[in-house]
C-alpha cells in the first residue's frame, strides 16, 4: 500500500478478502489517520488497542451470535482479536500499519517513509530485547541463542533447519561453514587481524590442536634449536 495515500487505504478497505474484524479495525485507523483534506496524520492519528477493542465491541455487539456475544463481553478477548486482526492486515494483506508500544503508543497508518523506518528500528530493538531476555532466562549465552537461531547449531534450531531445508546431510553444518569462512578471511590478511589471531590462539588453541601435540611440537622445537646451536659452535 502506498505510504500516506488515502486512496490506497480506502482501496485496501474495500478488498473482499478482509474479514469483518479486519475491516472494522482498518476503517477506524483510516478515519483517525487522515484530516478533513485527506492528508495523512501518521503517528498523530494513532489509536490505542483499547480504542480498537471498543470499535469491535460496539459494532459487533448486536450482530454477534449468543455465544460470540458472551465472548465479546470480555474486553480482554476484544483486545486479543485486535492483535490478531492487525497481524493479519500486516502479514496477509500487506497493509502498512505501524505500532508503538508503551505509554502514548498505539496503532496508526504511516504518513512518511521516515515513520516506517523508525517503526522498523523500534520493532527490531524490541525483538532483540526479547531474545536477550529469553536467553538469559534459560541461563544461555546471548551468542548461543543467536547461533541456534541463525546457524542451526543444536537442538533449539531444529525448527529453523526444517523451515529452511538446513545444511545438506553430506555437508558440514551451517555454523561450520560460517566459522570456516571467517577463519579463511583472517588467514588471508594475518597482519590486519594480528590481535584477533593472538586472542583466538590463547583462548581456543587447544581446541583446534590437541594439547599433547602442542607440547610435543615445543619439545621438538627445543631439540632442533639445540642441534642448530651445536652446528654453529
Amino acid at each position: 500500500m502506498e505510504i500516506g495515500s488515502l486512496k490506497a487505504s480506502r482501496t485496501a478497505l474495500e478488498a473482499e478478502k478482509l474479514d469483518d474484524y479486519e475491516r472494522v479495525i482498518l476503517a477506524a485507523l483510516i478515519e483517525a489517520g487522515y484530516d478533513e483534506d485527506g492528508r495523512p496524520k501518521g503517528y498523530v492519528g494513532r489509536l490505542s488497542s483499547n480504542d480498537l477493542a471498543n470499535a469491535i465491541y460496539s459494532i459487533y455487539w448486536d450482530m454477534a451470535s449468543p455465544n460470540e456475544t458472551e465472548e465479546l463481553h470480555r474486553f480482554d478477548t476484544c483486545k486479543r482479536r485486535v492483535r490478531s486482526a492487525v497481524n493479519s492486515l500486516i502479514i496477509v494483506h500487506g497493509i502498512s500499519i505501524m505500532c508503538r508500544a508503551g505509554v502514548g503508543g498505539g496503532y496508526y497508518l504511516p504518513a512518511t517513509k521516515e515513520e516506517v523506518e523508525e517503526n522498523s528500528k523500534s520493532f527490531h530493538r524490541r525483538a532483540m530485547t526479547g531474545l536477550v531476555k529469553e536467553s538469559r532466562g534459560r541461563k544461555a549465552a546471548y551468542a548461543d541463542a543467536m547461533i541456534q537461531l541463525t546457524l542451526g547449531f543444536e537442538g533449539e534450531a531444529e525448527g529453523y533447519r526444517e523451515l529452511t531445508g538446513g545444511p545438506a546431510e553430506d555437508g558440514p553444518p551451517a555454523w561450520v561453514s560460517v566459522v570456516t569462512g571467517l577463519l579463511e578471511q583472517v588467514k588471508g590478511d594475518p597482519a590486519k587481524y594480528a590481535a584477533e589471531i593472538k586472542r583466538l590462539q590463547e583462548q581456543f588453541g587447544d581446541i583446534f590442536v590437541r594439547r599433547d601435540r602442542v607440547e610435543k611440537l615445543k619439545e621438538l622445537s627445543g631439540e632442533l634449536s639445540r642441534v642448530l646451536e651445536g652446528l654453529q659452535a
